[in-house]
């Protein structure tokens, strides 16, 4: 156990940076919601779908080339500035966001004409596809920057504004040019474009060409950052696969409003997931990472304990009001005709959330600087997630792309646990998630078994308030002994 006083205990730090960070999850999210609840009533699925597509090619694409840099600030950013070697670390990101953007443009340029020549009938859309990636892999290279930085209220503010405005640009594109899908890509390109130079400004990071003679010790930086960083572009292409790669095989059999209909509904279980364990993992990075840097492995290994087990309790309240509330939840969210893809709620609340407990245990990995071994492990995942899916997808459709999607999670997390041990360790209590699950079952038969049919929104009323007050005298009854032990944490 850590025992330090409270103002330098990291579990404490952590819990307060979370709190910080709480609004630039949820209003993200509500607002979100409130463009899923807008669009999906102006467009149907057929032509939703398709934008729909078109931020699943961005994500694995922006992934694979900001991953390399915003991985390296991560795992970088303490070390230099602790060395008062800030100006190296910031000339070091900036020739290598440099030589991202060159290498990136050609490919862009020719992903591009190739779609153009697969959809003809949406040549804006393509357009704006392509601007999109190179603004998102700009921003996803700096923002890390501003974040181990410890510049929270920054981070707070470039989150909140950007959701914003990816929200209001597109609609009022769209309520004064008229019912366009590829304005909501198009209003997402100018809403990034606003804010970018303040990016820049706040990263300390620019984009110019390189015309500083380097010395050793930079090309030695530049060789180090590459190293950690490249394997990484697999990982990060794989994690997509795994979180986007149904899209592909929902569109090849049943076309592109199944796509539409299973992102939709995907996207709400994935945000409310995030609600609260959002912050709390953006929290814990730069943390763990001064943890690693300042008190050693073991005081690390006791943290990252600390952590999953307050994730667990978090999450399982969350997945549980998520199963009980799906049908009514979406009833109010969006159109008729994506109301059918509540049955995936579930399922994806599970996956997500022993997705983000994995999130957790491979800084592991990251802190010992053993990035190419959470490679094979996310391709293997991702290999046999999409072979489920080719599987499953045909004959089950929405359900089976979601039950691919909890097997690939499930793979990873239990390699990345398995590996963890020969170095720093990934502890987990598994009677602590085991009381978990039962607890949350539990109260999802009890609340389910009562009928309401009262209205969407007076049942998800009813249904939350049971749920809660059910979960939390579990908590205070058969889990108590664990979560004592977790207060002690932070008034020892």
């Amino acid at each position: 156990m850590v025992t330090m006083k409270n103002s330098t205990n990291p579990l404490v730090l952590i819990v307060k940076d979370w709190i910080r960070y709480i609004p630039t999850s949820v209003i993200p999210a509500m607002l979100m919601l409130a463009a899923s609840a807008i669009f999906t009533r102006m467009f149907p699925p057929h032509v939703y779908g398709l934008y729909s597509l078109a931020i699943a090619i961005s994500i694995p694409v922006v992934n694979a080339f900001s991953q390399p840099l915003s991985q390296s600030v991560g795992r970088f950013y303490y070390e230099f500035a602790s060395a008062e070697k800030l100006q190296l670390f910031q000339q070091t990101i900036s020739t290598l966001l440099f030589r991202v953007t060159i290498v990136f443009l050609p490919i862009d340029i020719l992903l591009g004409l190739w779609l153009l020549q697969s959809h003809r009938e949406t040549p804006s859309m393509v357009w704006a596809l392509m601007i999109f990636m190179v603004l998102r892999i700009i921003t996803a290279s700096l923002i890390p920057t501003i974040l181990f930085s410890f510049q929270v209220r920054r981070y707070q503010i470039i989150v909140l504004v950007t959701a914003f405005l990816g929200t209001a640009v597109p609609l009022t594109f769209t309520m004064f040019f008229g019912y366009n899908i590829s304005f909501l890509l198009w209003g997402n390109v100018v809403g990034i474009l606003a804010f970018l130079p303040t990016i820049f400004w706040w990263s300390k990071i620019h984009l110019s060409w390189p015309t500083i003679k380097r010395s050793g010790e930079h090309i030695l930086v530049l060789h180090r950052f590459l190293r950690y960083g490249l394997p990484f572009v697999p990982w990060f292409v794989s994690e997509s696969m795994l979180s986007i790669g149904d899209r592909y095989i929902l569109e090849w059999f049943h076309g592109p409003s199944s796509v539409a209909v299973y992102s939709v509904n995907y996207a709400v279980a994935q945000q409310a997931i995030g609600l609260l364990a959002g912050p709390f993992t953006t929290a814990l990075g730069p943390r763990l990472v001064q943890q690693w840097s300042t008190n050693g492995s073991e005081a690390t290994k006791t943290l990252l304990a600390n952590i999953t087990n307050i994730y667990f309790i978090i999450e399982g309240m969350i997945v549980g009001l998520l199963i009980v509330n799906g049908h009514s939840l979406m009833s109010i969210l969006v159109g008729k005709q994506y109301v059918r893809g509540f049955i995936i709620i579930g399922p994806v609340a599970v996956g997500r959330a022993i997705w983000g407990s994995s999130m957790i245990g491979h800084k592991t990995m990251e802190l010992t600087e053993r990035s190419s071994l959470m490679m094979w492990d996310a391709g293997i995942a991702a290999v046999i997630n999409i072979i489920l899916n080719l599987w499953l997808v045909p004959h089950y459709s929405l359900m089976g792309a979601s039950i691919a999607m909890i097997a690939g999670y499930c793979i990873y997390a239990i390699m990345v646990w398995y590996q963890s041990k020969e170095k720093l360790s990934w502890d987990i209590s598994f009677g602590l998630v085991i009381r978990v699950i039962l607890l949350t079952s539990l109260c999802v038969i009890i609340v389910n078994t009562i009928n309401f049919e009262h209205g969407a929104i007076l049942d998800l009323f009813v249904s939350t308030v049971s749920f809660i007050v059910l979960y939390g005298f579990g908590m205070a009854t058969w889990i108590r002994p664990k979560w004592e032990e977790l207060k002690s944490l932070f008034i020892p």
